[in-house]
């Protein structure tokens, strides 16, 4: 993101114009509640435009505008496993998906999201929600 920062104060200087570029973030809300970022990564931005939409609901308007406007590129970029590992794929090294990292899945976090936007829950109601829903049956879904 430091670069992201530096990059958008130089372009318009090497255009010989004034101002700046807002910088745009991507992560989402079931990684801010978890907690799951860093100083500078993608949460340090200007704008979050997702910011407070969970994985699964991106995904799915990602597949539907691939499908309305023609444009498969979305589908793909849906379709992708979320890492954070900035280093390049090679045959020996293979990033750590930020599931691993995170220990819970998006559906994990979607939940988090969702009984905690939607159902207004904080975080006893919530720890009790999943204590009990998790120890019978890891059910997924709030009720």
């Amino acid at each position: 993101m430091v670069i992201s920062y530096l990059l958008s104060s130089m372009i318009p200087w090497t255009r010989n114009e004034k101002g700046f570029m807002l910088v745009l973030g991507a992560s989402n809300i079931g990684e801010g509640l978890r907690g799951y970022y860093t100083k500078y990564d993608t949460s340090s931005s200007d704008i979050n435009p997702i910011g407070g939409i969970n994985r699964s609901d991106m995904n799915d308007f990602l597949k539907y505008f691939a499908h309305k406007m023609h444009l498969p590129i979305f589908d793909q970029i849906a379709s992708e496993k979320p890492t954070s590992d900035m280093s390049p794929i090679t045959a020996g090294h293979q990033p750590k998906l930020d599931e691993e990292l995170m220990g819970l899945s998006y559906l994990e976090l979607d939940l988090f999201a969702t009984l905690r936007k939607v159902d207004r829950m904080g975080p006893l109601t919530m720890y009790s929600y999943l204590l009990l829903h998790w120890s019978h049956d890891r059910d997924m879904t709030p009720e």
